[in-house]
């Protein structure tokens, strides 16, 4: 919303105030005094934006996990566990966390783990300690998604007499 706003004071002290139906001035209506003549002129309308802010979004899957169980064996050459997920962050971006049996599970505690950035994780080497309950958490300030994988090991193994 602009105004137009004029003022003007001549050598006399006459002053003279105008903006539309606004009666603008105070006191004794001197603006100036002496032989100085002031002009103020305002136009510029004012214009605020406003935007909208972004609403938070929950981490959700991107794509549902294939499975929820998981067979390890090891002892075979490919002696590798991947579990599958796709997961959106959300917004504000939320932190992503893995646990086995209820430890945290991370590439700093156990250099064959990698948790890459879709939230899937991949154990190289796996031994039969790597069974048990896995869980993939995801969380942000609107909300926390969590979901349960089960691996148990199985075993091929030779049993020789002699």
């Amino acid at each position: 919303m602009g105004r137009d706003v004029r003022r003007s004071a001549q050598a006399s002290g006459d002053t003279e105030f105008s903006s539309g139906d606004t009666e603008l001035g105070s006191g004794d209506g001197n603006f100036g005094s002496g032989d100085a003549a002031v002009t103020l002129a305002t136009t510029t309308p004012t214009t605020v934006a406003m935007t909208t802010p972004i609403p938070d979004q929950p981490p959700h899957f991107t794509r549902q996990p294939l499975a929820n169980f998981y067979l390890i064996n090891p002892v075979s050459s490919d002696r590798r566990l991947f579990i599958s997920v796709a997961v959106n962050y959300g917004r504000p971006v939320g932190h992503l966390s893995w646990t086995h049996n209820g430890s945290v599970v991370s590439s700093r505690t156990d250099p064959r783990v990698s948790i890459l950035t879709s939230g899937s994780l991949t154990i190289r080497n796996v031994q039969f300690s790597d069974a048990g309950l896995y869980q993939l958490m995801v969380s942000n300030r609107a909300g926390n998604l969590s979901y349960d994988f089960t691996v148990r090991s199985q075993c091929k193994c030779q049993v020789t007499h002699t």
